[in-house]
């Protein structure tokens, strides 16, 4: 049973290396450097990926299923964004600033998730001069990610901001609490209704 879940496990950490196969070049050394680094674990719905405050400097990268990032005001926990399937999670405040992370992730579904540590990923391809670049373009889809919340929050109404999570994840519904909807919305269950209704 043991070997056959672990095999189950394997297969999916080619998942991710597909993924990167798509964006690098990797031989097969490389990827069995990968293999020694990448951790591999299926969540369950409701499970805490990633704690709040938390100084672990892993890069997460979610294959299937969906996640948010969340955080904490007062008693209440506040839903920032949500991971999809193919997207990663960098906390940038840990690994950057060397501080502890304000944000954690949790499952919103079944999940699959590959975490690595970003300067054991650095070192196996730091003669790969394509990494810059993915790095780049997920910093850019990151601060894009902010920047469009930013704007979600302060300038669209109720309504708008529905519109834009249902083109931003448009099978948000099918795999996420409407509580936690709601509170990535910045509006109420109530009002989260009564938008649905136009529908």
């Amino acid at each position: 049973m043991r070997l056959a879940v672990e095999n189950a496990i394997s297969a999916y950490r080619m998942d991710f290396i597909t993924y990167l196969k798509r964006k690098l070049s990797i031989d097969s050394n490389t990827e069995f450097e990968l293999m020694r680094i990448l951790n591999k674990k299926i969540y369950r719905r409701g499970d805490i990926v990633r704690k709040i405050d938390s100084s672990n400097e892993n890069i997460y990268f979610v294959e299937t299923g969906y996640a948010r990032v969340y955080y904490v005001k007062g008693n209440k926990d506040i839903t920032f964004y949500f991971l999809g399937e193919n997207s990663f999670s960098l906390p940038v405040d840990t690994v950057f600033f060397d501080t502890i992370s304000r944000y954690g992730i949790q499952a919103e579904t079944e999940i699959v998730v590959v975490s690595f540590n970003l300067k054991e990923f650095l070192k196996i391809f730091e003669d790969n001069s394509k990494i810059d670049k993915l790095l780049q373009h997920e910093m850019v889809c990151f601060i894009k990610l902010i920047s469009d919340k930013l704007f979600s929050i302060q300038l669209q109404t109720a309504q708008e901001r529905y519109d834009t999570m249902i083109n931003t994840y448009p099978e948000i519904m099918q795999n996420v609490s409407l509580g936690h909807i709601a509170s990535y919305l910045g509006i109420t269950q109530e009002t989260l209704s009564r938008v649905r209704g136009g529908y």
